[in-house]
């Protein structure tokens, strides 16, 4: 398991949760708005795209963060229950 963030690359499932719990812990009042969710199942798989607007207040400096960004993953049903296979995360580069 490998997390890239805007300043961070975390590995392993023990660097990811450390990283999320200090994630959860420096930051609040998130704001997640899907503008464009497109997906395709096929039996077991699915696949999805989208662009979405993220916000964010970092708790320790006060400073609020806003991206649009683009969503991209691949999922796996398992036990009738759906699993991330791969997911990314990115901004356009004229930011």
């Amino acid at each position: 398991m490998v997390k890239f963030g805007i300043s961070e690359r975390l590995t392993g499932f023990e660097e990811v949760a450390a990283g999320l719990k200090e994630q959860t812990r420096t930051t609040n009042n998130w704001q997640i708005d899907s503008k464009a969710l497109h997906v395709v199942e096929r039996e077991a798989y699915a696949w999805f795209s989208d662009d979405v607007f993220m916000a964010w207040t970092d708790t320790d400096r006060q400073i609020r963060y806003e991206f649009d960004s683009r969503w991209s993953g691949t999922l796996e049903r398992h036990n009738d229950a759906w699993h991330f296979v791969e997911m990314h995360v990115s901004t356009p580069r004229d930011l």
